[in-house]
């Protein structure tokens, strides 16, 4: 079975996405998925068909295709600058057409250039789109606005050349009720397209922030690695490794697969795999995991899993199969987009006959035609839900939060269950020094001491005991050593010091109490144990009144952690959470989540690592909370730009009032447009005023989106 992957161009909305999918699988021995969220065609097949063949089947059908990456920002500032202009057209040909002062000698052709310009510049991809979707012998939304603004477009250059409605020096009024046989309407022409641009180019942002993780992750594939082939050393892209390479890796370097250690020790930041920020010592034999890095001492490895096999492999995988989840509001559009528009087609052409055939004018009957066309276009259907998001958005912006996917704004008022990663989430996720214990008082100030052999270290454990002893003057240090995993040493005024593991240090871990949850580093002077520091990771303030509120909105909240059992029961008890599951991978995290879903079960997941990437894609609801790995807060679909779990709650709150105000937005968007049908095709509204009310329809979108801002969180 072979897999091909291609980037498609030209889709507008998931019918396309269904399309493409339903041709290439007419091929045989093929099964294609396309998903409209990355614009990918994902194909497997064991034919003998070229991708030539693939990408030519896709063109036929009126779409692009490629194995090259499409420009995503390429693509969102082209859609911006149609936009752009279109709302630019339309604001001058709405003001003119509807206001006699402002109309000019010769505004109506002035008019009709503009709006020409209009749609060969910002809506020719909707047309493209209409006649794409008519060669296929179906019909969506760019079918219906399409040709309600072409035939407004071209009814109104008839009547500039066959009517008065040309000369110069025609002005042009107009009243609600009043019964017309002519007109221009060139404004309906430019407003339609510039409302639906709008809501396209908010769409088209909202996906493009959607990517952000997936190109996160592609990252770590195409970074420069040395490995030794056939016994030479040579530079090769992560994606490129063989499984018979050594792979080598320095201190400060990302490994790129999943491995076995074959020679060298270091202490590594296994945070990716555990989410724990305390550093652990691997020595030769022991097992490493893709996305950990090395922070002292060299390693060569043998790879076990490379590519899409690794640990982080599966999570682009796991990330990209989350991305084509389709919303329940995008399932709605799609049902409502396929049994709406034809159903209007057959009521405007039903119009224009039933006119005909009771005497009127056939430009009478055109009029009514026109107006029910317009009428009914879905541009409030289309902003009901990317308008409400935008200002949902903003309100969150200005409290710290991003909201990115409108998923989040869908589940929000259906998640009863919470999972809550450890560290980083509940906890700062940096360690501190909690205690620092002086054992022999003769020693009075270790300050300067402290201070001159920790700094001359990177490990995050001596950076941390450096800030803690920060001392202006410094002393000279000779014979500096620092042991991979194991600690500092140096001689300072012709004395020995070491800073390191009890182990190492070969003291008796029982001659000092434990304390649940912290790492223990001790000082000895020429090799007399004389004082020591516990380390932790400090609980975030706000975590433990952020848990009960959460409680109380009936919400089953469970911690999952890579870390120890001693240490997650002993977090989870301070902050009052009962269930705790520990010691687990990032994937072991994912089974939990997808048992909860099995049970049909909606739950939601708050972390903050590259560990957590795969636990958000799963989770029907992801926040990533602030302080985390730039791919888990691209793989969210709520980021906590600034604090903690408080934010979460204040984030969740909001999601919910979104939905309402979303749910409200497609009734009212629905219900207006089907109750001025039956007043267009009754003859009472002339498409001018009809373009008016289908303005009118996006703006009451607009104003109850925008009520959103008054209400609290």
């Amino acid at each position: 079975m072979k897999e091909v992957v291609l980037h498609l161009e030209g889709m507008t909305c998931t019918s396309c996405a269904n399309q493409i999918e339903q041709e290439l699988n007419k091929l045989p021995d093929t099964t294609a998925v396309v998903n409209y969220a990355t614009s990918t065609a994902t194909i497997n097949t064991t034919n003998v068909f070229t991708i030539d063949r693939y990408i030519k089947k896709i063109e036929d059908i009126g779409y692009g295709a490629s194995v090259e990456e499409v420009d995503e920002d390429f693509y969102l500032k082209k859609v911006k600058r149609q936009r752009d202009f279109a709302i630019g057209v339309a604001i001058i040909a709405f003001s003119i057409s509807m206001l006699p002062q402002l109309q000019f000698t010769g505004w109506q052709w002035f008019l009709l250039v503009i709006t020409i310009l209009l749609h060969l510049f910002s809506a020719i991809d909707i047309h493209k789109a209409a006649f794409t979707a008519a060669r296929n012998r179906f019909a969506n939304m760019d079918t219906l606005i399409s040709l309600g603004t072409l035939v407004a477009l071209f009814v109104s250059i008839y009547n500039l050349i066959f009517t008065q409605a040309g000369m110069l020096g025609m002005k042009m009024s107009h009243t609600f009720f009043t019964r017309s046989e002519g007109g221009l309407y060139l404004e309906v022409a430019a407003v339609v397209p510039a409302f639906i641009l709008a809501g396209r180019y908010f769409e088209a942002k909202a996906k493009h922030r959607n990517l952000d993780a997936i190109s996160a992750l592609k990252k770590l594939s195409k970074v420069q690695v040395t490995v030794i082939r056939d016994e030479v050393e040579i530079e090769v892209l992560a994606k490129d490794i063989l499984p018979t390479d050594l792979l080598l890796v320095k201190p400060g370097e990302r490994i790129v697969v999943d491995g076995l250690i074959v020679a060298g020790q270091s202490d590594i930041d296994e945070s990716v795999v555990t989410g724990e920020s305390l550093p652990i010592f691997r020595g030769v034999g022991a097992a490493v995991i893709s996305g950990s890095t090395l922070i002292d001492g060299f390693l060569t490895i043998k790879p076990l899993k490379i590519g899409k096999a690794s640990v982080i492999g599966q999570i682009e995988q796991l990330l990209l199969v989350s991305q084509n989840e389709k919303t329940q509001t995008q399932y709605l559009v799609d049902k409502v987009s396929r049994y709406f528009v034809p159903t209007i087609l057959i009521l405007s052409l039903l119009t224009f006959v039933v006119w005909l055939a009771v005497g009127e004018a056939p430009s009478f009957a055109l009029s009514n035609a026109l107006a029910v066309l317009i009428i009914a276009c879905p541009c409030a259907l289309g902003l009901a839900t990317p308008i409400a998001v935008l200002v949902s958005s903003a309100i969150a912006n200005s409290n710290q939060i991003l909201i990115r996917s409108a998923k989040s704004l869908e589940v929000a008022n259906k998640v009863k269950t919470i999972f809550i990663d450890k560290t980083g989430t509940i906890t700062e996720g940096e360690l501190e020094v909690v205690e620092f214990a002086l054992l022999d008082n003769t020693l009075a100030n270790l300050d300067s001491v402290i201070y001159s052999l920790t700094s001359k270290s990177t490990h995050p454990v001596s950076v941390i005991l450096s800030k803690y002893h920060k001392y202006l003057m410094p002393t000279n240090v000779e014979n500096f050593l620092q042991v991979a995993g194991k600690g500092i040493e140096g001689e300072i005024s012709n004395t020995s010091y070491k800073i390191g593991s009890l182990n190492w240090l070969a003291v008796n871990a029982s001659e000092i109490s434990e304390l649940s949850g912290t790492r223990t580093v001790g000082l000895t002077r020429d090799d007399k144990f004389v004082a020591y520091w516990r380390l932790a990771d400090r609980i975030r303030p706000e975590s433990a009144l952020a848990i009960s509120e959460l409680q109380s909105m009936n919400f089953e909240v469970i911690m999952l952690t890579g870390d120890s059992e001693q240490n997650a029961k002993s977090v989870a008890e301070k902050v009052g959470i009962k269930d705790v599951r520990a010691n687990l991978s990032p994937l072991e995290k994912v089974a939990i989540i997808e048992r909860a879903k099995n049970d049909n079960q909606l739950v939601a997941f708050a972390g903050d690592g590259l560990n957590d990437v795969a636990a958000l894609s799963s989770a029907n609801l992801a926040i990533a909370v602030s302080g985390g790995s730039y791919v888990a807060l691209a793989a969210s679909d709520i980021t906590i730009i600034s604090g903690g779990l408080e934010q979460v709650v204040k984030a969740i709150k909001l999601a919910r009032k979104t939905l309402n105000t979303i749910k409200g937005n497609l009734f009212w968007a629905l219900a207006y447009n089907s109750a001025m049908i039956p007043i267009a095709m009754a003859g009472y509204l002339q498409p001018i005023w009809a373009g008016a009310a289908m303005a009118l329809s996006s703006t009451f979108v607009v104003a109850n989106s925008l009520v959103l801002r008054y209400r609290k969180i």
